[in-house]
């Protein structure tokens, strides 16, 4: 499916309205294309605003929702699934649903993110008991636009439209449902927490076939398995990055290392992590992480070849001469 949002005509808003949709999409090519479609908007959004990257870092969460479809005025009605985030890995699915619809949206489809400030707030998300009041908004995603956001009653609130030209948006009445991947209803489901496959292509590319995470790419060959070496640390905040322009989204640490030192430790594909279930990483984990130091975009990062918790699990990225795991 194309990155770009697609449009809803006033019916199929109605038609979503009235029949109540479920949560998570029915079927398992229904979820991955959702799932892919919330990853192409965090990409985006981060293109668009870079200053971004903070909620991204520091929430304890946030929920993606790339294509809401709003009825405009005679409907007054707005319908659209999601997916929510903890420490940088997907968890669950949740949708959102609207009674009214400001002037300024009309018929138009969008895209929101939600972050979460704190553990109470996200706990709140997932029981269903949040809810936005009438005045709540949210801030258009623009160059800049994230460097002048903070909390409000424990969420930041972001939207954007297939044209980059959406203005301040209302979104209160808001209202929202949670269902977690690990519900019984994803049992067997072979987007949930199976073992990576070679040639797995959950965002439309193989990994052998990616441009920043084939074998081949400029990224890949920025690890020297001669330069190896461990690093320790606590695990400050997770978040994402992109190897190369048009590859899918990887994974990142920031560490704060056992010399005091701050530093940024890429993993891998999110696609090939979010299925090892071996090793959940979390923020405030103590990690031993062998890698290699290599210059990424001006600065320097850690490339991680293994990583082990402190109660002795193993996650393995790359073979002892930098070969990659998940091709």
């Amino acid at each position: 499916m194309s990155p770009t949002l697609k449009s809803f005509g006033l019916l199929t808003v109605a038609l979503f309205m009235a029949a109540g949709c479920a949560t998570a999409p029915s079927s398992t090519a229904e979820r991955s294309e959702l799932l892919d479609d919330a990853r192409q908007t965090i990409a985006t959004v981060k293109r668009n605003d870079p200053s971004i990257q903070r909620f991204f870092s520091s929430s304890a969460g946030y929920a993606v929702f790339p294509n809401i479809a709003k009825g405009g005025l005679v409907l007054g009605g707005a319908y659209g699934r999601g997916v929510l985030f903890e420490n940088g890995r997907f968890t669950s699915y949740c949708d959102v649903s609207q009674g009214t619809v400001g002037f300024q949206i009309g018929g138009q489809a969008y895209s929101e993110l939600i972050f979460f400030e704190n553990q109470n707030t996200l706990n709140d998300f997932k029981s269903g008991a949040m809810s936005f009041a009438a005045q709540a908004t949210a801030v258009a995603v623009t160059a800049g636009a994230a460097a002048n956001m903070n909390y409000a009653n424990g969420v930041a609130i972001f939207v954007t439209d297939q044209r980059g030209l959406m203005a301040e948006a209302s979104v209160g009445g808001q209202k929202f449902s949670v269902i977690p991947t690990s519900d019984s209803t994803f049992a067997g489901d072979p987007n949930m927490n199976r073992e990576p496959q070679q040639g797995d292509a959950v965002y439309g590319y193989a990994n052998d076939q990616d441009p920043g995470w084939r074998a081949d790419s400029e990224y890949s060959r920025l690890y020297n398995a001669n330069q190896s070496r461990t690093l320790q640390g606590e695990v400050i905040s997770i978040s994402e990055f992109v190897p190369a322009q048009g590859a899918k989204n990887g994974r990142q640490l920031t560490i704060r290392a056992s010399d005091g030192q701050t530093r940024i430790v890429h993993l891998g594909p999110i696609d090939f992590l979010d299925r090892n279930d071996n090793v959940r990483i979390r923020q405030g984990d103590w990690l031993s992480i062998k890698g290699a130091s290599a210059t990424f975009e001006g600065r320097e990062v850690f490339l991680a070849r293994e990583i082990t918790t402190q109660d002795d699990r193993r996650l393995e990225l790359r073979d002892s001469d930098g070969r990659t795991r998940w091709n």
